[in-house]
């Protein structure tokens, strides 16, 4: 939907021009334009800056369309995560997946294990407790 609350039928988007961190790209009535900037030491190498340069000094996104609609975000380290994140989301239902991560899902192994058996008890539990009593049976 688009900021009316209309459907809108944008799957005949084309990318008029792309670089490595910006493109334009034409969908339905306007005309999009993205860039990221502020990432590199050097533009004409593309070098990245390091680390601490890119916290002191962040890469900033800039989307505009042809409407003069423009709006600008610092990219920073958690910024970009969860960019990063929601973005693999809506791939995820572009790809026809039924529903989204669980964002609250722990990352380390040992923390995973016990999330999943918390929220899934019945599931692993049961059949375990099937096998025993046929084994016994």
């Amino acid at each position: 939907m688009n900021k009316n609350n209309e459907e809108t039928n944008v799957s005949n988007d084309e990318i008029v021009e792309r670089d490595y961190l910006s493109a334009v790209i034409e969908q339905e009535e306007a005309l999009v334009y993205y860039e990221i900037e502020n990432i590199y030491k050097d533009n004409k190498k593309k070098e990245y800056k390091n680390k601490l340069k890119l916290k002191k000094d962040p890469p900033v996104l800039t989307i505009k369309d042809n409407h003069d609609n423009e709006v600008f975000f610092l990219l920073t380290e958690k910024m970009t995560d969860e960019l990063i994140d929601s973005l693999k989301e809506v791939k995820k239902a572009y790809l026809g997946f039924s529903g989204p991560s669980d964002i609250y899902k722990p990352k380390e192994l040992k923390e995973k294990i016990e999330y999943y058996v918390k929220k899934n008890f019945l599931k692993i539990f049961l059949p375990i407790l099937v096998i025993i009593i046929v084994l016994l049976f």
